[in-house]
C-alpha cells in the first residue's frame, strides 16, 4: 500500500503547501475533564474542523488524465466502478483531443512514478478555477515544483470539459461520490476521537484552520494524496474496498493537522542537528521528498511513531526498524518519550511536544542507529531460521508425499500378486525411512503370500514394535503374529496376543472382532 503525502512550501509564503505558524492553546486537566464527561458529538462536523466535499475540479482533471492514458492501478485491485465508467466515456472524445492529451501525459511524466504523478495532476486541480473556465488561480512562479511540470494540462481538461459534457458525466456518477463520503464519515469520527483522546485535548481546539476531505473515485485505489493550502488541509483518498482500510494514512494526514504548527512552533530547538539528516538519506528505503528536508524527517517521524503507539502492534521493534531504514531517525526516541507522556496523564500532547524535542541529542540518534542494526541483524538471523524451518519442512513433505506413493505403489503390486515389484518399493521406502511400521507390514504381506511364514511373522513384529504403527497396523500385525504361534501350537503366547488385540479400543478394521473369535477356538489350557 503506498501513499503520498508531500508537505513542501511553495515559492509564495500565501501558497500552496504552507505549514502556518499558529499557536496552539493546551486544555487545562480540568477543562479536558469537563469536555470528556460531555456526550461525544454524533457527527465528525462538529467534533473537529472537517468538511466532506465532492470536488468537481479534482474529477476534470482525473477523468482527462484517464483519456490521456493513466491506466496504473494498485496491485490485486480492480478499477472502481465509477473509474470504469469514466475511462469508457472519455474514449468518446475527438481522437485529435485525445491524442494531444496523450502526448501531454508522455512528455510530462519524465522523472515521476505513477504514484507521483497522480499526486501533481490532484494538486493541479485543487490550484485552478472551477468550470468551465479551468483557468489557474495562482501565477505559474509561486506553483510548487510538481504542479509546475504539469502546468498547461488545464486547458486540455477545459476542452475536454466542453467537448463530450463532462459535467453530464459528473452528475452521473454522484451516487458513487455519495456513497464514499457517508463510507468515509465513521471512519473520521473513530479516528479523531481516538487521536483527540491520545492527545488529552478537547474537540474544536483549532478554529482557524480546516480539513476537507475530498473522494477521488477515478484514481488509483487506497491511494491517499494530502497538500495544504493557507489555511486548508485536503485529504484526497482514492476509492477503496472496505471503509477504513485506508484508516492509518488517514489518521497520518490528521495528525498532520494537528502538529505542524506544534513542530513549526519547537522544531527550531532541533536545527542544530542538521546534519543528522545523512543518517536519514543514507539508510535504504528513505523516500526522495526526504532530500535536504531536515524538519520534514523530524514531523514524519514523529507522525508515524504516534500511529505506531496509538494502534500497538505484536512486534514494535520491528517496526521501529522499518521506520528508521525508511529514514524516519527520530523514531526511536520518539517512542520511548511518548511512553513517559502515556504515564502522565496530567501531560497534553501541545504541551509535551516542545518537551520531547528537548530531549532529542545527537547521541541518542547515533546510539538508536546502532541499536536498530544489531535489532536488523537479529531478525534476519530469525528470517533465516524461519526460512530454513520452511525449507526443512518442505522437504519433509515432499518426502512424505514420495513415500507415501511409494507405498501406495507396493499395496497395488500386492493385490496384482507383483510381489518382487510389491517389495523392491517397499525397501526403497525403508532406506529413506527404516522405522515405517506401514512398509513392514507390506512386506510380512508378502512374505506371507509366497509362504514364508517365519519372516512373515518377524516382519509383523517390526510393524508392532514400531513408533510409527497405527493402532490398526499393531491390531493386525498382533493377530496375525497370533495366528503363526496358533498354527506352531504355541497356544499360550498366541492367547496373549489375541487378547491384546481383543482389548484394544477404537476404530481397528474388524481386528478385535477376528481376535475374540479366535480365542474362543483355541484350545483350552
Amino acid at each position: 500500500m503506498r501513499f503520498l503525502c508531500k508537505r513542501r512550501r511553495g515559492k509564495g509564503a500565501e501558497h500552496l503547501l504552507l505549514v502556518l505558524v499558529l499557536g496552539f492553546v493546551p486544555a487545562s486537566a480540568e477543562a479536558l475533564a469537563s469536555v470528556q464527561a460531555q456526550t461525544p458529538p454524533a457527527t465528525v462536523e462538529n467534533l473537529a474542523n472537517v468538511s466532506f466535499n465532492a470536488d468537481i475540479r479534482v474529477f476534470a482533471v482525473m477523468a482527462a488524465l484517464n483519456a490521456a492514458g493513466y491506466d496504473y492501478e494498485t496491485s490485486d485491485r480492480q478499477m472502481s466502478a465509477a473509474r470504469q465508467l469514466v475511462r469508457q466515456e472519455v474514449r468518446k472524445a475527438d481522437p485529435k483531443l485525445l491524442g494531444r492529451l496523450q502526448a501531454f501525459y508522455i512528455e510530462h511524466r519524465q522523472n515521476m512514478d505513477a504514484v507521483r504523478q497522480a499526486a501533481a495532476f490532484v494538486s493541479l486541480a485543487l490550484l485552478i478555477e472551477a468550470p468551465p473556465e479551468f483557468r489557474l488561480s495562482v501565477s505559474k512562479k509561486d506553483l510548487p515544483e510538481d504542479v509546475l511540470q504539469v502546468a498547461g494540462f488545464e486547458e486540455l481538461v477545459r476542452e475536454l470539459f466542453q467537448q463530450i459534457d463532462l459535467n453530464r458525466l459528473w452528475n452521473a456518477v454522484q451516487g458513487h461520490y455519495t456513497a464514499e463520503l457517508a463510507a468515509y464519515r465513521p471512519v473520521f469520527l473513530d479516528l479523531i476521537r481516538q487521536t483527540l483522546a491520545y492527545f488529552r485535548i478537547p474537540p474544536r481546539i483549532v478554529l482557524d484552520r480546516q480539513i476537507v476531505v475530498i473522494p477521488e473515485l477515478i484514481g488509483p485505489s487506497r491511494l491517499v494524496n494530502a497538500r495544504n493550502l493557507e489555511k486548508t488541509y485536503y485529504i484526497i483518498p482514492g476509492p477503496v474496498n472496505q471503509p477504513g482500510e485506508n484508516r492509518a494514512q488517514l489518521q497520518h494526514e490528521y495528525l498532520h493537522f494537528l502538529l505542524d504548527p506544534l513542530i513549526e512552533k519547537f522544531g527550531s530547538s532541533l536545527t542544530k542537528y542538521e546534519r543528522l539528516l545523512d543518517v536519514a538519506q543514507n539508510q535504504p528505503h528513505v523516500r526522495s521528498e526526504y532530500q535536504n528536508r531536515f524538519m520534514m524527517v523530524v514531523a514524519e517521524s514523529l507522525v508515524d511513531t504516534l500511529i505506531l503507539r496509538m494502534t500497538p502492534t505484536a512486534d514494535p521493534n520491528r517496526d521501529l526498524v522499518a521506520l528508521f531504514r525508511r529514514g524516519l531517525i527520530f523514531s526511536p526516541y520518539f517512542y520511548r518519550a511518548l511512553a513517559s507522556y502515556e504515564a502522565d496523564q496530567g501531560q497534553t500532547m501541545p504541551a509535551y511536544v516542545e518537551t520531547l524535542f528537548a530531549g532529542v541529542t545527537e547521541k541518542i540518534v547515533r546510539e538508536d542507529e546502532a541499536a536498530i542494526a544489531q535489532l536488523e541483524l537479529e531478525y534476519s538471523r530469525q528470517e533465516e531460521v524461519k526460512r530454513q524451518a520452511e525449507r526443512e519442512e518442505q522437504q519433509l513433505r515432499l518426502r512424505a508425499s514420495r513415500l507415501n506413493t511409494l507405498l501406495l505403489e507396493a499395496q497395488e503390486a500386492v493385490r496384482q500378486q507383483q510381489y518382487e515389484v510389491a517389495r523392491t518399493k517397499l525397501q526403497e521406502v525403508l532406506q529413506q525411512d527404516p522405522d515405517n511400521a506401514t512398509a513392514y507390514f507390506y512386506l510380512a504381506q508378502v512374505a506371507s503370500q509366497q509362504k514364508d511364514h517365519a519372516t512373515a511373522f518377524s516382519l509383523y513384529q517390526r510393524a508392532d514394535q514400531s513408533k510409527t504403527a497405527t493402532p490398526v497396523i499393531h491390531a493386525w500385525s498382533k493377530l496375525r503374529m497370533a495366528r503363526y504361534l496358533a498354527s506352531e501350537g504355541n497356544f499360550t503366547q498366541a492367547r496373549t496376543y489375541f487378547n491384546e488385540v481383543a482389548q484394544m479400543q477404537g476404530e481397528l478394521d474388524g481386528a478385535r472382532e477376528q481376535a475374540q473369535s479366535a480365542l474362543a477356538e483355541l484350545p483350552k489350557e
